[in-house]
């Protein structure tokens, strides 16, 4: 919608005076600056309401506008409304004269965009109190200390999505809803909704071909969503119904064998002991980077299944078939003969066949990659093109300060404010060759990246090489007593597309993936 604006600008220049200065009788003047007043008639609508597909809205008194140069680099000033309604009268001081001629840029509230709760109207945080961005451009004529301007629209360049979210069975969830995540590629905007059956979220306008991610938290865990190629026009109301993933899975597609794709967990599978003994309960890392390292439980097990402290265990022994010891390798023998005597012999049973907090807390939800799985992920697949590499599959990374590796998804799109992923597919690289931050790396989560942490690995109690090296258990039996891992390291040689085998004693992290629908 488009408004327009009549300007009317007075200036009031303040008088200087004399001081005379103690008994020297000296004379000091002191000069105070000029003020400038401005006032515009204006005719924008300010406070939002839904009529369905746009945004509508009028003025409050108070309403603050601020006078800009046409960069935005200069502020000069800001004028505030006098009165409600579809018109108003908007007048304030400015702190310098504009130049004749000059494009000035009039600004409602800003595009930060803030910390949102869910609402249009009728809260502090509501949309039309944080992020109702509006602006209007006008050509100054000055005559001496007075400034008119050309007739201005005011434009809305917000977009508004009105939100309504399901669950992969296609349950509503939106009013369980207590944190919604939304990122368009450039930015990332937080949602504080409370027991909304409807949430509403501002951000810019979107151009085509742009990644916007949701991620919608619930007391259970966190729902994911990724949706590409998408427009929202600046003005624009858009009721959309988000049909987000099964809980803990990421929003990555990896083709794995014969046309299969699969989803990873959104993070390293850990075993939770809240007091020492054998009771524990499974659940997903809650950041793709987290991992336990030297740390209790890791560091304090004490037999099968059993910790002498409180924490959590996120290297694992590879239990065979023939293991009378424990399903999950939750043991601190050093001994092969303890996860298996037989050789070629089947995994026990799969990690993912616990009910996992964060992951569904279903039974047999999620399952461990084979070796063959694993290996077409990092050398097999056909996969994007990312900095000219053809079949960009992984990349040596550090992410919010933890080393690791990047999985780069068969629908990667870069996120347009994320410098591109560089040396992909090479191993004989530092972790250095990428550096993400963590707000960086919601961008690029949100666009289906995967890190794998370089969680070390485990020998009874003593964890070695935590932030070093990554080993990722397989599920395949493998000759003698070992068992297959991915393993990579900071060392300059080439390991991450072959596997490797590791005697079934080692503790190693496993990342969990479910088949994608």
């Amino acid at each position: 919608m488009h408004k327009h604006f009549n300007y009317i600008l007075s200036a009031a220049v303040l008088i200087t005076a004399a001081l005379t200065v103690s008994c020297s009788k000296q004379e000091t003047e002191t000069t105070v600056a000029p003020s400038y007043t401005m006032t515009v008639h204006a005719a924008k609508t300010k406070a939002l309401s839904d009529d369905g597909s746009a945004i509508s809205s009028t003025w409050t008194k108070g309403d603050a506008v601020t006078v800009w140069s046409n960069d935005g680099s200069v502020k000069y000033g800001t004028l505030t409304a006098k009165t409600g309604g579809a018109t108003t009268s908007l007048s304030g001081s400015l702190d310098a004269l504009p130049s004749d001629g000059q494009t000035l840029l009039l600004k409602y509230l800003s595009d930060s965009y803030g910390t949102q709760d869910g609402t249009l109207t009728g809260n502090d945080t509501s949309i039309d109190k944080v992020c109702d961005y509006a602006t209007a451009s006008v050509t100054a004529k000055v005559e001496g200390n007075s400034v008119s301007a050309t007739a201005a629209g005011f434009a809305n360049q917000s977009a508004i999505l009105k939100l309504t979210v399901q669950n992969a069975s296609g349950t509503d969830i939106t009013a369980s809803i207590t944190a919604l995540r939304v990122s368009d590629g450039s930015h990332v905007y937080h949602v504080r909704p409370s027991s909304l059956s409807t949430i509403y979220v501002a951000l810019p306008a979107v151009g085509s071909n742009q990644v916007i991610g949701f991620v919608a938290t619930t007391a259970s865990g966190n729902y994911r969503k990724s949706v590409t190629g998408k427009t929202l026009a600046a003005g624009s109301l858009t009721p959309v119904t988000v049909n987000t993933l099964y809980e803990g899975a990421l929003t990555g597609l990896f083709t794995v064998s014969n046309g299969k794709q699969v989803r990873f967990a959104q993070g390293n599978l850990q075993a939770v002991f809240t007091a020492a003994g054998p009771s524990c309960t499974w659940q997903l890392a809650p950041q793709q980077y987290s991992y336990v390292g030297n740390a209790a439980a890791n560091t304090s097990i004490n037999g099968s299944g059993s910790v002498s402290a409180a924490g959590a265990v996120d290297l694992f022994g590879w239990n065979g078939a023939s293991s009378g010891v424990d399903n999950y390798g939750i043991n601190n023998s050093t001994s092969d003969s303890d996860y298996g005597a037989s050789t070629k012999e089947d995994l026990k049973t799969d990690w993912g066949h616990n009910p996992i907090s964060g992951g569904g807390n279903t039974a047999d939800a999620w399952h461990t990659l084979t070796r063959v799985e694993l290996l077409s992920i990092l050398r097999d697949r056909a996969a994007p093109t990312v900095n000219s590499v053809e079949n960009a599959r992984y990349a040596k990374a550090t992410v919010n300060d933890v080393q690791g590796l990047l999985l780069i998804p068969d629908n990667y799109v870069c996120p347009s404010a994320v410098t591109e992923i560089n040396n992909a597919n090479e191993a004989n690289v530092a972790y250095s060759a990428n550096t993400y931050s963590g707000d960086d790396w919601v961008l690029l989560e949100d666009a289906g990246v995967v890190f794998l942490p370089a969680a070390g690995y485990r020998e009874g109690v003593v964890v070695n090489k935590g932030g070093v090296y990554g080993r990722y258990w397989a599920k395949d039996k493998r000759q003698n007593d070992s068992a297959s891992t991915v393993y990579f390291t900071s060392d300059t040689y080439d390991t991450c597309s072959k596997g490797t085998d590791l005697s079934r004693h080692y503790g190693a992290a496993v990342r969990l993936v479910k088949d994608a629908q």
